[in-house]
């Protein structure tokens, strides 16, 4: 019965297979692309991997080489290969070999995924992995509800818009209310006014009459 390390690392032998033969085939075409850069350090990669994983029992050094290698790639060079390829693909004139490279980087992505998961044990006892203390819940549960509940939140506070007052217009018939006028006062004042015009009419008439 073959091993698991020793399917992964056929397949991985696979892939890289590809890799060397699309290096052969374009190098003096596309050594002078940025994309050819990271096809370089897929290539590097995976051979260094391959290396490691072929041996029967790794020492100390070589565990934190291969940890090294394939966080490496998952965790940073991955983004920016695929980025890479896909401009490949973009160009329009080399479209077959731009979706050649994604393939090939898709799958050694889940090999190297693989790889970590079936050298876990070795990564744990030599301190490479941190597990984490306290376990994020995935769901809130009706106590953690009630902490939340419970907490002092504060005051809401309102905050009204100031509206400006409307400019009254030159005509204004209204009255401010600090100088309002009693109706009747103003009545009064109103019939005082036309009496004493009638008063002073009918006096100058009687002298000039």
């Amino acid at each position: 019965m073959v091993s698991k390390e020793h399917a992964l690392a056929h397949q991985l032998h696979q892939e890289l297979r590809y890799i060397l033969l699309i290096y052969h085939r374009n190098k003096n075409q596309h050594k002078m692309a940025i994309w050819w850069r990271h096809f370089n350090e897929l290539k590097r990669s995976a051979g260094q991997v391959l290396v490691l994983i072929q041996k029967d029992k790794l020492k100390r050094s070589e565990v934190t080489r291969l940890w090294s290698l394939v966080v490496k790639l998952r965790k940073h060079q991955i983004s920016r290969m695929y980025y890479s390829f896909n401009g490949v693909v973009g160009l329009g004139q080399f479209v077959t070999l731009g979706v050649v490279l994604i393939g090939i980087l898709a799958k050694i992505n889940a090999l190297y995924n693989d790889i970590f998961e079936n050298y876990k044990s070795n990564f744990e006892s030599i301190g490479l992995l941190k597990q984490c203390d306290v376990p994020v819940p995935l769901v809130i549960t009706n106590t953690q509800l009630g902490l939340f509940a419970d907490e002092e939140l504060g005051e809401e506070v309102e905050i009204q818009e100031q509206v400006p007052p409307e400019p009254e217009p030159k005509n204004a018939s209204h009255l401010h209310a600090n100088d309002a006028i009693p109706r009747q006062n103003l009545v009064k004042k109103l019939r005082n006014k036309k009496n004493k015009k009638k008063k002073k009419s009918s006096a100058m008439d009687d002298i000039f009459g």
